[in-house]
């Protein structure tokens, strides 16, 4: 017996009983109303490519607009500017003088027959060199004659390794360095003692210091660039030195200012200051020396440089002349001082962001001991802290190798291996670490700032351990200085304060009584969301010195060196200030020389822009002539691309209309076809779109009407000046250039060419530019009659004629669809019925059939 099936998931019967391809008698029977879709889609398509193709030439009509009538486009192409016209050659016969331009009023001759003196910038010089080997000898020596000790020194990118013997003291054990020094660099470079800080001086073969006529001595040449970094073979020499890991004497653009070998100990740990008036704030010692240059150059009218060579900052004016002038003064902090040796400011500000706050808890041993039970259970334990104010945690379980921690303290060392596992260590150490006595607990971190929150105090071991929230290594003003690892003695303004015991906040109100009694006004105050302490308003020569090594350690820390004077006197700038000056040069007048000052060495001289490059006593002809050459080049430009513009119109109008004959392609065609098949077809099917366009026609009528008019102000027509329209017919009016016609035109009557084309009211540019204005003008408000017709992209895109045109075929594609799919619902029904009527027949016959067979047997 026959099945009936389904096909998609519409009901329709297939020709399975009847044998019938029905498909393709429905599509046969719908291809009139397909042929009338597909001809709406042709219609379509070519609508969208004249769009295309009218959109593409209003571009390039606008392009050529733009070029020669507009004044946003050049001065040498620009034939509706009078300055066009009006392009002045000028020449130099001395590369002193440099020209740039000349305007049409300019003189034919000038001759300066002397340039005397160049402008020059205001300037500001280091009185003295900046820098010094960061490294102080200790205070007692620690080398033992015994042993040998090794350093690696780098000195301008060569790298030898150094070793010595250790001395009974820190003469000879100098003596020893600079021998070995001496064998590897010679004498210039080696190791000096000034009042126990290292210096960089010129040595001898024995190992003593080169001293001068005034037995000082005598330093290194300053552009030598040297580091000392630890060795990996022998002892250490680097700590019986006094010297850092990477002590340099290099002032690295890209290092912070902290490590800076300043000769002059920066004092604070931020910085501001004024040049010519401008305030320059916000600078931190972790800034960079770059940071520092650029934020100068770029916020004040001064240029700042550093010279490795002369090893002195130098500070230009951006202006130059006499009116040039640098004025700058601490404000707070001393890194003008640092660099270029100017008194300190009377304000200092102590940073305590390396500083970190003692963090310690009362453990519970019962919470620790329950956690460590879980633990051993395998139920997951949960430390959480909050690092630089984000939230970690570290979840601890039972122990790898499945046996139980054995109490509390093998608990936190494991829990410190994962700590060391997930944020690392530095030189050995870990970078957070848990220290347990048994009975408090402490987290230690130099590198990050660790806090406890309300998220975090939550978690098993933590709350074990019994942190809680709001604690932090953050120093606030009432963290002990203790706590902070501060302690000692200072004096300030003469009072000795003693450290222990107080708070940041208790020192703050201290060295405010302090101060204030040197410097009435004067104060201290500790900020508590920056953690910084501030001094104001100190006094003259306010000093900060440390009482004990203790005390000088907590300064180091504090302000970043152990010695500070506020308000200090230093190098005035009027004594390191160098005047600008005015450029001098004298001008032949007819009755001798007259001497001229300007204050740049670029300026306008008679209409004519010139610089002075260098001084010269020889006298300098400059020559002025109307440049005829840039206008006759801006002429033929204007040809050459007006016949480019009008081959392309022409070419559009006239081209055979292919189009008629090849539709566009249907989708089912392009599937028969290869890429290059349908390239072809559809440049046939293009052609033609444009033939005979109105528009079109319209623009080459106007503009052919514009080039062939006289000009009756100018008396004279394009034809007079060597412009013709070709006799040629195929050229379809292009212009034809008489080289020598035009030039001789622009030698005789160059105030007449310009006329012609500038005449406001006949002018060939004016008329020109109001044809082309017409046929592509891009504007909402009056656009051109090619802009009104296809639109662009960006001007009446939904508002044009062919916009209008593909609404209305939409439509009846549309409606065509609505009624392809109503007819092939209809067909589809109609053959089902016929497939089930078909099918009910064959069974019918069927059962008769099987009835005749029975009855028969």
């Amino acid at each position: 017996m026959s099945t009936l099936s389904g096909i998609g998931n519409r009901n329709y019967v297939s020709g399975l009983v009847s044998g019938m391809d029905t498909e393709e008698m429905v599509e046969k029977m719908l291809s009139g109303t397909q042929a009338k879709i597909d001809k709406q889609t042709g219609l379509q398509q070519q609508l969208e490519w004249k769009q295309e193709i009218y959109r593409d030439l209003i571009q390039n009509i606008n392009s050529f607009r733009d070029k020669y009538f507009s004044f946003y486009s050049s001065a040498n192409t620009n034939l509706l500017s009078r300055s066009f016209y009006n392009t002045m050659s000028v020449m130099s016969s001395s590369d002193a003088v440099k020209v740039t331009s000349a305007s049409s009023q300019a003189p034919a001759n000038i001759t300066i027959q002397s340039v005397d003196q160049l402008a020059t910038a205001a300037k500001v010089t280091s009185k003295n060199p900046v820098k010094m080997l960061a490294g102080s000898l200790p205070a007692v020596n620690t080398a033992t004659p015994d042993k040998t000790y090794t350093m690696d020194v780098t000195v301008d990118g060569v790298t030898k390794k150094i070793s010595f013997q250790g001395a009974a003291d820190q003469a000879d054990l100098l003596e020893n360095v600079n021998k070995a020094m001496y064998q590897s660099f010679g004498s210039a470079v080696g190791l000096g003692n000034d009042g126990g800080r290292l210096k960089l001086v010129q040595i001898n073969a024995d190992g003593t210091g080169k001293t001068g006529s005034d037995g000082r001595l005598v330093e290194s040449d300053p552009s030598r660039q040297v580091t000392f970094q630890k060795s990996e073979e022998g002892e250490d020499a680097l700590s019986v030195l006094g010297l850092k890991d990477g002590a340099t004497n290099i002032m690295g653009y890209n290092t912070m200012l902290r490590d800076l070998p300043f000769a002059t100990a920066l004092q604070g740990r931020s910085f501001s200051f004024t040049i010519n008036g401008t305030v320059i704030d916000g600078i931190k010692d972790t800034d960079t020396l770059g940071d520092v240059i650029n934020k100068i150059n770029n916020s004040t009218d001064v240029k700042i440089t550093y010279s490795s060579l002369e090893d002195r900052f130098v500070m230009q004016s951006k202006e130059t002349g006499s009116v040039a002038d640098i004025t700058m003064e601490n404000k707070e902090g001393n890194l003008l001082s640092a660099m270029f040796g100017l008194g300190t400011g009377d304000s200092l500000t102590a940073g305590t962001d390396e500083l970190r706050a003692k963090l310690s808890a009362a453990v519970s041993n019962t919470g620790l001991t329950d956690v460590v039970n879980a633990a051993n259970a395998g139920t997951a334990q949960v430390f959480s802290l909050n690092i630089n104010g984000k939230d970690y945690t570290v979840s601890m379980g039972k122990k790898e190798d499945g046996t139980d921690y054995a109490d509390g303290a093998e608990f936190i060392d494991a829990l410190n291996e994962k700590l060391k596992k997930a944020f690392g260590e530095t030189d050995g150490s870990a970078n957070i670490e848990i220290r347990f006595d048994g009975t408090n607990a402490e987290v230690v971190s130099d590198k990050y700032l660790v806090s406890f929150q309300a998220a975090n105090v939550e978690a098993d071991i933590t709350k074990a351990l019994g942190f809680t929230e709001g604690q932090t290594q953050k120093v606030g003003g009432n963290t002990l200085l203790s706590d902070a690892g501060i302690s000692g003695s200072v004096t300030v303004a003469g009072s000795a304060i003693n450290l222990s015991g107080l708070t940041f906040q208790e020192l703050a109100d201290q060295i405010t009584n302090a101060v204030s009694t040197a410097s009435p006004g004067a104060q201290a105050v500790f900020d508590e969301e920056t953690g910084s302490l501030t001094i104001t308003g100190a006094g003259a020569n306010l000093s900060i010195t440390g009482l004990d090594a203790d005390g000088s350690k907590a300064l180091r820390d504090l302000f970043g060196t152990d010695s500070l004077v506020m308000n200090q006197a230093g190098t005035e700038v009027n004594d390191i200030f160098e005047a600008g000056k005015n450029a001098v040069f004298t001008v032949d007048n007819g009755s001798g020389g007259m001497t001229v000052e300007r204050y740049s060495n670029t300026f306008d001289l008679e209409g004519i822009t010139i610089e002075l490059t260098q001084v010269s006593n020889t006298p300098i002809h400059l020559t002025t002539a109307q440049d005829t050459d840039k206008i006759y080049e801006g002429i033929k430009g204007f040809v050459d691309d007006y016949n480019k513009l009008i081959e392309d119109l022409n070419t559009r109008i006239s081209e055979e209309a292919t189009y008629k004959k090849y539709a566009p392609l249907t989708a089912d065609q392009k599937k028969e076809m290869s890429e290059r098949e349908i390239s072809l077809w559809e440049e046939k099917a293009k052609a033609g779109l444009l033939r005979n366009d109105d528009n079109i026609s319209t623009l080459l009528a106007d503009m052919r009407t514009v080039l062939y008019q006289k000009v009756d102000s100018a008396g004279l027509s394009l034809y007079d000046i060597g412009i013709d329209t070709s006799s040629n017919w195929r050229d379809n009016g292009k212009l034809i250039l008489d080289e020598n016609r035009l030039k001789e035109a622009l030698a005789k009557n160059p105030d007449k060419i310009q006329q012609l084309f500038t005449d406001e009211d006949q002018g060939i540019a004016v008329k020109m530019d109001a044809a082309l204005k017409a046929a592509a003008n891009l504007s909402s408000g009056s656009p051109g009659s090619m802009v009104r017709y296809a639109g662009t992209k960006a001007i009446l895109a939904n508002d044009n004629t062919i916009y209008d045109q593909l609404k209305d075929i939409q439509t009846a594609i549309s409606n065509l669809n609505r009624k392809y799919e109503t007819e092939r619902e209809r067909y589809w029904k109609q053959f089902t019925e016929m497939e089930k009527a078909i099918s009910n027949l064959n069974t019918q016959s069927s059962f008769i059939s099987q009835q005749f067979s029975s009855s028969n047997g």
